[in-house]
């Protein structure tokens, strides 16, 4: 039994050894191969680099002018009749360039500064050539200047027609829950500026609250609606007016 395991050993150890043979020899060629097939590609780029280049340089033969002699009789020829100067053509101007040299006459300044007068009762786009109005004459078409006087006598308004700002709608706020622990209720005067459409521009509380209210106050006070104030001729103007804020419990 020995012997067997001691064979076995020996078996192990020799098949182990070979095979680190085998794998370290297939290593050593490959690795030779690369390095072979590596050296060749450098070898091969530092020959094309290398190449030598023929540079040839050819010179260019400078060529005279050729000149052509002239007879003697051409000659005293252009002696005698000399070629006139070239005549310089003078640059003429347009029509609209050259000032006129007519004197204007009194009638025609006159005319430019007198303005004319605008029809009364149209506008002035009537009477520019750029707008589309309707074409009407040039001048005053009454006679005689607009003095204000009228056929139709318009008796004055005597009466007054003023009338204070009037609250047409409003929501009380809600009551917060420590307002309610609280059991807050009474009647609170709130000062409201409002425009000519009936909102409320402004408001101010005259004395606080308190409990979280006030700013709910004053929200529900920004959402009323009213019919403004009017002046002596009935128009809608701007005013202050108070709203009272009444809180009850349910």
């Amino acid at each position: 039994m020995k012997n067997l395991k001691h064979s076995k050993m020996l078996s192990r150890f020799f098949y182990s050894g070979l095979t680190f043979n085998i794998t370290l020899a297939t290593t050593l060629h490959l690795s030779f191969l690369f390095l072979l097939n590596h050296r060749y590609l450098h070898q091969k780029k530092e020959s094309s680099y290398k190449r030598p280049v023929k540079i040839t340089v050819s010179k260019i033969k400078k060529t005279s002018p050729e000149v052509i002699p002239q007879k003697e009789s051409e000659i005293k020829k252009i002696e005698a009749d000399p070629e006139p100067p070239p005549s310089v053509k003078k640059k003429i101007k347009p029509p609209s360039e050259i000032k006129s040299t007519h004197k204007k006459s009194k009638k025609e300044k006159v005319k430019k500064n007198k303005k004319i007068k605008v029809v009364q009762g149209l506008k002035a786009e009537s009477f520019s050539s750029k707008s589309s109005g309707i074409s009407a004459p040039y001048g005053n078409t009454l006679l005689a200047p607009d003095q204000g006087i009228r056929t139709m006598k318009v008796d004055q308004i005597t009466e007054d027609l003023s009338s204070p700002a009037i609250l047409i709608s409003y929501t009380p706020p809600a009551y917060t829950e420590a307002a309610l622990d609280a059991e807050i209720e009474g009647k609170f005067p709130v000062d409201v500026y409002i425009d000519k459409k009936g909102s409320v521009i402004k408001a101010k509380l005259r004395r606080k609250i308190g409990f979280g209210m006030d700013q709910k106050v004053l929200n529900s006070v920004y959402q009323a609606k009213y019919r403004p104030r009017k002046n002596k001729s009935g128009l809608f103007v701007e005013s202050w007016s108070t709203l009272i804020c009444t809180l009850l419990l349910d």
